[in-house]
């Protein structure tokens, strides 16, 4: 119940765990939560992988009960023209979604590199984005672009000893200062030199 509470009061968590300790749920359990209040969340899923994507789809179903759709960020970055759909180049100059999202899931954030979760990032609303969730294995392999933001976060919000809620095989790190704290992490993981070497479409 406390990793729930944090997650609906933080504008900004990550929830950091590995394979099979329930990830997944939390975060189904949390969107069920939310859709149930008196004020629903505009929600936005993302995972970087189709598979990603419908595992998520299909715990959410199970747990919530709902039919929600996430998507692939490759996906969404297309459809949204922060993506060049021919040579799946990101682009670094666009318009921001306005779409009335509230909260946003990114599942498997693991695997995205620099350029593709700052890209995320740039394409969302941030005069209506409420919260971000982060979710993923900071032990699996480092994706093979460039950097590891993921694991760059969850070592910053270790070395602030920020609070920690203990929960069987998994930490909740809710950060400290909201969303003004994601971009002190962009700054000290040098994540402006990687969005310089993203070629514009």
């Amino acid at each position: 119940m406390a990793a729930l509470d944090n997650l609906a009061k933080q504008p900004f968590s990550v929830l950091v765990g590995g394979a099979g300790t329930g990830k997944t749920t939390v975060v189904a359990t949390f969107i069920k939560a939310l859709q149930s209040s008196t004020r629903p969340a505009k929600l936005l899923l993302l995972a970087p992988t189709g598979k990603a994507a419908v595992r998520l789809k299909k715990r959410i179903k199970g747990v919530a009960g709902l039919d929600l759709e996430p998507l692939t960020i490759h996906g969404y970055l297309v459809r949204n023209k922060w993506m060049d759909p021919a040579a799946f180049c990101l682009r670094r100059d666009g318009t921001s979604v306005v779409d009335g999202t509230t909260t946003v899931v990114i599942d498997e954030s693991s695997m995205l590199d620099v350029p593709m979760l700052a890209t995320v990032l740039r394409a969302l609303d941030w005069t209506r984005v409420e919260r971000l969730v982060l979710c993923g294995d900071e032990q699996q392999l480092p994706p093979i672009g460039v950097g590891a933001p993921f694991k760059n976060i969850a070592d910053k919000l270790r070395g602030d000893r920020l609070p920690v809620i203990a929960m069987p095989g998994f930490r909740l790190h809710p950060l400290k200062g909201g969303m003004k704290g994601i971009w002190a992490v962009i700054v000290r993981a040098n994540w402006r030199v990687a969005l310089s070497s993203c070629r514009s479409a």
